[in-house]
């Protein structure tokens, strides 16, 4: 099972939910900062670094250029070097920007003056996750678990580097603990289903993506076709084709056209020895939606495995029919100029 890495809404989101979380640069950081009015006269840090902070946030809701306010926190920065908020603060707004080497020094250098920052190590480790550097995720995961040892969310990112790493008994000891602090945790479930597929046990990540979908939010339906196909492709690699078809049956009413769902029900079909009934449910939905003359290859081919070359022959030219430019695999292509079922 792929372990995928966040994209670009991913790094917005997150830039957005830890500027919120502990007025986000870390009160704590802030508290310990000097208040005291400077000798210009100007605002002290504290009041300065809030100032730019609520800036920073009311430019990101509004998706604006963030490059002037750059510039001001840079010059906070380098007036106050020593403050962690300061370079947290601009840590997020290089991470706004795309700038994820830029962002995570100043990320690293925040943790360096002040480590009691989990929102901030949290942040830290997803750049170096997301830069597939896992050892050093690893480490800002465990720094954050060790200043916040009741946030559920940050042990499900050290099991994910820990799995990373190929560390499966670390992985799975963070994911129990987070769910022994939040039991609606989801994605824990699945992310016990990759190390029990990791372990070569598919019954166990079966039973494991069952509970995910049991806890599956209504913010996250989207989520579920992806679960049910990756049990039921479970359910065939541990021999069980017939209760991967009963899975499948289980998918939204809505997600009945869609492709994977399509293959899937095709393949369990075919891993019970029965290609024609894996051609029949692409015929139908063929019948359902005529403007997809690629369901009629896809149907093709599995009366080719069939043995029904004649029927195969006549999808592929209505398919061709409908769409002159279709291409057509090489694989469905080889199975028609076999003698018999094929492969």
């Amino acid at each position: 099972m792929a372990l995928s890495r966040p994209g670009k809404a991913f790094w917005v989101a997150l830039v957005v939910a830890s500027s919120l979380g502990a007025a986000g640069i870390g009160a704590a950081a802030w508290m310990r900062a000097p208040h005291t009015e400077p000798a210009d006269g100007g605002p002290a840090p504290g009041k300065r670094l809030a100032e730019l902070q609520k800036r920073f946030l009311e430019i990101s809701k509004r998706d604006g250029d963030t490059a002037g306010i750059r510039r001001n926190v840079a010059a906070f920065v380098d007036r106050h070097p020593g403050h962690a908020g300061g370079h947290k603060l601009l840590g997020q707004i290089w991470l706004r920007a795309g700038k994820r080497g830029r962002a995570y020094r100043r990320l690293a250098r925040s943790l360096e003056l002040e480590p009691d920052q989990p929102e901030t190590a949290l942040l830290a480790g997803s750049i170096a996750y997301g830069r597939r550097n896992y050892e050093t995720a690893a480490r800002h995961y465990r720094t954050a678990v060790s200043h916040a040892k009741r946030n559920a969310r940050a042990w499900q990112h050290l099991a994910r580097a820990k799995l990373r790493l190929g560390d499966l008994a670390a992985a799975e000891a963070s994911l129990n603990r987070a769910l022994s602090l939040d039991s609606s945790a989801w994605k824990a479930y699945v992310t016990l289903a990759k190390v029990a597929e990791r372990r070569s046990r598919p019954g166990r990540a079966v039973r494991r993506l069952r509970q995910a979908l049991e806890r599956l939010p209504v913010s996250e339906e989207d989520k579920r076709l992806e679960l049910i196909t990756r049990q039921a492709r479970l359910l065939r690699a541990d021999g069980r084709p017939s209760e991967a078809l009963q899975v499948l049956e289980s998918a939204p009413a809505t997600a009945r056209g869609e492709l994977r769902l399509l293959s899937a029900v095709a393949r369990s079909w075919a891993a019970l020895g029965r290609p024609a009934r894996a051609a029949e449910r692409y015929e139908r939905a063929f019948a359902e939606s005529p403007e997809r003359p690629e369901l009629l290859v896809r149907a093709a081919k599995w009366r080719a495995r069939a043995g029904d070359r004649d029927r195969a022959r006549s999808h592929l030219s209505a398919a061709r029919g409908l769409a002159p430019d279709l291409e057509i695999p090489d694989a469905v292509s080889r199975l028609l100029r076999k003698n018999g079922a094929g492969s």
